[in-house]
């Protein structure tokens, strides 16, 4: 069985190549790499995909599915963390038996046919004890839905103080906001690198943690540079540390293509 660090080499070893496809814009973007992953899984292990983008990608990442399906198990035990996936088909006759054999064997699940919004909300709900309650708004003309969920939620090892919390500026590619931002001064891992400033912040009763990556400026590029592997796995010195940290909610946004 792999341990966290090694699950955490095998992702971030991914990270910068999905962050190069992202199409990120002046919004803030929230992706999950693992969940692009599973997605890709889905397509390519359980099903005769053909579409060229997808085999192109594939290549690309060099995946080995076999490791990003332990790693889907072994995530699935914990208690701090939900995941769940389903492929929800407007034309189930279409289904072969092998697809979804594959489907329950490796995911635990079986493919539905897709009647409504409300039922795969209702699906994802279930899948993540009311934890995602919402996943879709609209299903018009969408004839296959890949859902990939994983929803995450535990306390910091080291709580922010709420008398320290000001606002104060934030700035994104191109603009800046005001926003509740969090402050902490205390001894944490700390590295720098020519890249970016990176602090691992530690969550509360668990070998996981967040790692907070400061990019040398605000540009796309250096954005996308700062996700390389060395800054992902930078070595470390316990330091004393006066970061700020924003608040931020993200509004859920999902990226369709029709199959």
């Amino acid at each position: 069985m792999q341990t966290i660090n090694e699950i955490s080499s095998i992702l971030n070893n991914h990270t910068q190549d999905i962050a190069k496809i992202i199409d990120f814009t002046s919004n803030s973007t929230c992706y999950s790499p693992f969940s692009l992953l599973h997605v890709l899984l889905i397509l390519t292990k359980c099903a005769n995909y053909n579409d060229d983008a997808i085999i192109e990608l594939v290549t690309q990442l060099k995946l080995n599915f076999t490791q990003i399906l332990s790693i889907f198990r072994q995530l699935s035990s914990k208690s701090s963390i939900q995941l769940a996936s389903n492929v929800f088909i407007s034309d189930i006759a279409s289904i072969s038996h092998d697809f979804e054999q594959s489907m329950k064997r490796l995911f635990n699940t079986a493919p539905e046919k897709l009647n409504s919004v409300e039922q795969v909300n209702k699906w994802c709900a279930k899948q993540t004890n009311g934890k995602i309650a919402e996943i879709v708004d609209s299903i018009m003309g969408v004839e296959a839905l890949l859902v990939s969920a994983i929803h995450f939620k535990t306390a910091w090892a080291y709580e922010f103080d709420p008398k320290r919390t000001m606002t104060k500026q934030f700035n994104s590619f191109t603009s800046h906001s005001s926003v509740q931002m969090m402050q902490m001064t205390r001894r944490l891992d700390y590295a720098q690198t020519l890249s970016a400033q990176i602090i691992r912040l530690p969550y509360k009763d668990s070998t996981l943690s967040a790692l907070i990556i400061l990019p040398n400026s605000t540009s796309k590029s250096d954005f996308v540079s700062s996700l390389c592997v060395s800054n992902l796995q930078p070595v470390y010195t316990t330091s004393n540390v006066n970061f700020e940290l924003p608040k931020l909610r993200f509004p859920l946004r999902q990226i369709q293509s029709e199959l």
